[in-house]
């Protein structure tokens, strides 16, 4: 059947950031009132939350949860390079890749091989998602690091883990237009 001629997923009257920015902003929005009223609305639990933030405030720790905000954030505009290869390829949910059936050339069974699409815009979606993947690939290792991190050095981890979010947003641009850059994306980050 092939790829479809009409991508199904985005409305076609916005661009993918403005569907991105509007979705996260809405319901982050709506996460934020129903968290900030859960907390503070009954005056009990309004002594209980003020509690738990001094001891932020005493810890120096607010540059932790600042930067775990900006983590989860800055996750958005990855999202959004996939999101736009995504809609370009036609490539719709579950699809997380495009592959291509090769010659049969070494192959045992003598029926190819099949490998990522790395032309067009279905390589440009290939790359897009490992650029996503990549970053989930090793964030948890980086937010173990980064808590630990913060514990002594708070603003200075802030700063490095910040750095390494915008890089990863950098490097997910360039990645989605040459494999090869992938290797700056990765230079960068060390």
């Amino acid at each position: 059947k092939g790829i479809p001629l009409k991508h199904v997923g985005y409305p076609d009257q916005f661009s993918v950031a403005a569907f991105y920015a509007i979705g996260h902003g809405v319901l982050g929005s709506i996460g934020l009132a129903a968290a900030w009223f859960l907390a503070y609305a009954p005056d009990s639990k309004r002594t209980n939350a003020d509690n738990h933030i001094e001891i932020l405030i005493e810890h120096n720790l607010g540059w932790l949860y600042l930067g775990i905000f900006l983590l989860k954030l800055l996750q958005i505009p990855i999202g959004t390079i996939l999101g736009e290869a995504r809609k370009a390829s036609k490539a719709a949910v579950p699809d997380q890749h495009v592959y291509r059936v090769m010659g049969d050339e070494g192959s045992k069974l003598g029926l190819g091989y099949v490998l990522m699409e790395t032309e067009g815009v279905h390589g440009a979606f290939n790359r897009a998602q490992r650029a996503l993947m990549n970053y989930h690939e090793v964030f948890p290792t980086l937010a173990l690091q980064y808590v630990a991190a913060s514990w002594v050095f708070p603003f200075e981890a802030f700063l490095c883990v910040i750095i390494w979010a915008v890089t990863r947003c950098i490097g997910a641009v360039g990645y989605t237009s040459s494999a090869w850059a992938r290797l700056m994306e990765t230079f960068r980050d060390y």
